[in-house]
């Protein structure tokens, strides 16, 4: 597991150490997420396909902010920083 942290890249939001010590960074600064609405189902549905990556990869690191569960984004409260991924 590690934690989810702010990223240090000018145009990204956040930031994880993967455990072999690569830095994945995801998220455009200047966007907000809203995992559990229609917004959140489309981001999910058009990133399906990154559901079966390593979760060491931006994509994968996006959906697990977005809630995404398959196809659909899940209501409740996103992931932060200092939360586990």
């Amino acid at each position: 597991m590690a934690k989810i942290r702010r990223s240090n890249t000018k145009d990204k939001k956040w930031a994880v150490t993967s455990p072999d010590g690569k830095i994945i960074n995801a998220g455009a600064r200047g966007y907000r997420i809203y995992p559990g609405t229609k917004r959140g189902d489309n981001f999910c549905a058009r990133s399906i396909g990154q559901a079966n990556q390593s979760k060491w990869t931006p994509g994968r690191l996006a959906r697990h902010m977005w809630n995404c569960d398959g196809k659909k984004s899940r209501r409740g409260p996103a992931p932060k920083v200092g939360d586990e991924y």
